[in-house]
């Protein structure tokens, strides 16, 4: 069976796209098709949002402030529980968030798709604390979006995740491809050595500025775990003047959970599981 088979087989959460079966088909030369039945996304995909009337050059149109946060949120609130709560001895590696892997079910409740590239990486050592020791080395994901560390061949671990997600919130709210033009090489000078990321519109709230910023840094001990990064952009939604609390049809994961981030009873309880 595929990966992403495996492990969506064992996930629940409203952000995750939910997996209906899976099964295998034999063809007439002796091949098997492996297969999954997921959940419909009625509602197209983050690319198919941004791009569906392209301007060219990677130009696309951005999501309204609102959308583009509460969206952001959702995928946090799914990555949060990837790396913090689904499993108690090892967290879940995406290794490839990018728009095309952001859905929307017909209601607008976003979901984080695709697990063909995820991985599992160790949570605790024998003593019980994080196991800081564990990581994954090799080139996975798409270029747009792959962490510096990732796209160097260096060991990483789940705050490629979060790099990841700050290139993908960044165009939500600019309607453009990160890095448009750039080749492999480019990417690498400018990108992994020299630190370069992409624009950041001066009239942003400084808290979305904030979580980019620390989400996307060089530095990977800077970046904020995902239940932080969720809490931050609940609280920029909040803040801003045309918030009119549509908190539950657009991000689609209920007010407990964020009220549990808020709370540390996300963090206990998956320390205790």
């Amino acid at each position: 069976r595929g990966r992403g088979g495996r492990i969506l087989a064992n996930l629940s959460h409203p952000n995750i796209i939910m997996l209906h079966g899976q099964g295998i088909v034999p063809l007439p030369t002796g091949a098997l098709v492996y297969f999954l039945v997921l959940e419909h996304m009625g509602g197209g995909t983050l690319s198919t949002h941004l791009y569906s009337q392209s301007k060219g050059r990677g130009r696309g149109e951005p999501l309204p402030l609102p959308r583009a946060l509460e969206v952001g949120r959702g995928i946090a609130c799914a990555m949060a529980y990837l790396h913090d709560e689904a499993f108690t001895q090892y967290l879940i590696l995406h290794r490839d968030l990018k728009p095309d892997n952001i859905g929307f079910a017909a209601d607008g409740t976003v979901k984080v798709l695709d697990f063909g590239l995820s991985r599992s990486l160790p949570r605790y050592s024998a003593s019980g604390a994080r196991d800081a020791s564990h990581s994954l080395t090799g080139v996975t994901g798409s270029l747009r979006y792959m962490a510096p560390e990732t796209a160097l061949g260096r060991p990483y671990d789940e705050r490629a995740d979060v790099y990841s997600f700050a290139v993908v919130l960044w165009e939500a709210i600019h309607g453009n491809k990160p890095y448009a033009g750039m080749s492999l090489v480019q990417h690498r000078a400018a990108v992994c050595e020299h630190h370069a990321r992409p624009e950041l519109a001066s009239n942003l709230p400084k808290l979305v500025l904030d979580v980019i910023g620390a989400a996307w840094s060089p530095v990977v001990e800077q970046r904020p775990p995902f239940a932080q990064v969720a809490l931050m952009l609940d609280t920029a939604i909040r803040e801003l003047p045309s918030h009119q609390g549509s908190h539950n049809r657009s991000s689609g994961q209920p007010r407990s959970l964020i009220e549990k981030f808020r709370t540390g009873l996300f963090f206990s309880s998956a320390t205790r599981r």
